[in-house]
């Protein structure tokens, strides 16, 4: 027999839903950002966006193109190029962004790929 959803109910959804997503969402973006960290990036979390722009050059002296294609080819993880983001593209040459919106499981696969990235630089 299926259960009657009252006003009551939905008012809790409601209260309830966004502060879990919140509380979601700076767990996933903790995770990300230690592993970037741990791997020699720079990087803060971000105020309200749901992704990160790490600095690499302490990493790599390579443009943000091709340390971004290095990164996924070698060791998996996909970010965007961080001179993407600027109207004067050197801007963002030792940038790269990572979206944190994804399941649980992919952020701690990402941050345990991470932790490969300084040994092989």
């Amino acid at each position: 027999m299926r259960r009657r959803v009252s006003l009551g109910d939905i008012a809790a959804i409601i209260i309830w839903f966004p502060a879990c997503l919140i509380l979601a969402v700076a767990l996933f973006c903790d995770i990300l950002c230690a592993g970037l960290v741990q791997a020699g990036f720079k990087c803060r979390p971000p105020q309200g966006a749901y992704y990160v722009m790490a600095d690499f050059s302490a990493l790599s002296d390579l443009p943000d193109d091709e340390f971004a294609k290095w990164l996924t080819v070698e060791h998996g993880v996909a970010s965007v190029p961080g001179s993407s983001f600027y109207h004067d593209k050197q801007l963002g040459r030792s940038l790269v962004r990572f979206a944190f919106c994804k399941k649980y499981e992919t952020l701690k696969r990402a941050a345990e790929r991470l932790a490969t990235v300084r040994a092989a630089v």
